[in-house]
């Protein structure tokens, strides 16, 4: 009886090709979060879009250009995951190699990540004179990891295997995820450190509202997994999960983004200059009002956190001048002018 001895040449694939759980396994369960998270965004957005057009161009301007970006984001992933789970279902080798829907996604996600942080960079800058220094360093590290992921997108087209390309571009992902997270993390650092010295800081009541004051509005949230991000790339080049928790990141910008402008700015503050402006006669003029009052409206508009001295309402200081005119020189002059005018003196 003879026996057949296995071959192993014929038991180990010669190619053997990547596996579905570190590539387009965790890229869809990505894409799934991120499609949840997108849901929520549309709900935001609607939020205030229905409210009147009383509010900056420039912000209602930001929440267009983020909603329609944040739905050409969705769509990429989408149409990915259905050429690689759907269409190419039987050909696995085709797993390892990139297509365009995930080739121009660093690039979508750049524009988001600027249009987003534009709002949060501004309000920044209307806080204080020291707080522009911070608003311009950060915006100069975000507009650095922009290039950076228009370069990644230059370099996917160019090299088509995850794992050829992970290896190649980690540094210049782990540079573009990092100089994003810096941006972020100094944007959100000085909205805390003004919301600590107004008294903003001290109107919440719960656990919860400080983590969405602290947490979401400043957008600390985002800079922070944006970090986890940066160490994934970094530390797994050949897999996606930093690209599965970039999706999930770029959705949180949406979020922040809508949920500050809708709640807090767009829809529920009134301007400064609606307080209405009080007219005393005691004290001196300081600073030009209208300068003042156009100031303190941008930055009610722009939800600033501002102190005390600016939670006054404007102060416009009139004096009044009496003028008697006096004909004569004599007390008796005096008299026959008030005679004159039908006036009775009241003696002394």
């Amino acid at each position: 009886m003879s026996s057949i001895t296995p071959n192993p040449e014929l038991d180990v694939p010669a190619d053997p090709s990547p596996s579905l759980d570190s590539t387009i396994g965790v890229f869809a369960l990505g894409t799934f979060v991120s499609l949840c998270l997108y849901g929520f965004c549309i709900q935001q957005f609607y939020r205030h879009m229905r409210q009147p057009a009383a509010d900056d161009w420039v912000i209602r301007s930001l929440a267009i250009g983020v909603m329609v970006l944040q739905t050409i984001h969705a769509i990429a992933p989408m149409h990915a995951c259905y050429y690689y789970l759907v269409t190419n279902y039987d050909n696995f080798p085709s797993i390892n190699v990139g297509i365009w829907s995930i080739d121009i996604i660093p690039t979508i996600a750049a524009m988001i990540v600027l249009t987003a942080e534009f709002f949060f960079a501004r309000r920044v800058f209307l806080i204080g004179p020291w707080y522009k220094v911070v608003a311009v360093v950060a915006m100069l590290c975000l507009l650095t990891g922009s290039g950076l992921s228009i370069g990644l997108t230059a370099r996917a087209y160019q090299i088509k295997d995850f794992a050829t390309f992970g290896e190649k571009a980690k540094l210049t992902s782990f540079l573009s995820v990092g100089f994003d997270a810096i941006g972020d993390c100094l944007l959100a650092a000085a909205m805390i450190t003004a919301l600590r010295r107004s008294r903003a800081s001290h109107s919440v009541s719960s656990i919860l509202d400080v983590i969405v004051l602290y947490v979401v509005n400043t957008g600390l949230l985002s800079g922070i997994l944006h970090a986890v991000t940066a160490i994934l790339s970094i530390r797994y080049p050949g897999k996606l999960y930093w690209a599965a928790l970039g999706l999930i990141v770029i959705r949180v910008y949406g979020i922040t983004l809508f949920s500050v402008s809708a709640a807090l700015s767009l829809n529920s503050r009134k301007l400064m200059l609606s307080r209405g402006i009080r007219v005393f006669n005691d004290e001196a003029f300081g600073r030009n009002i209208i300068s003042r009052a156009h100031r303190l409206a941008t930055v009610e508009r722009w939800n600033v956190p501002h102190g005390r001295e600016d939670d006054t309402p404007p102060v416009i200081t009139v004096k009044v001048a009496a003028e008697i005119e006096v004909h004569g020189h004599g007390d008796s002059d005096l008299s026959k002018d008030y005679a004159h005018k039908g006036i009775s003196r009241a003696s002394p």
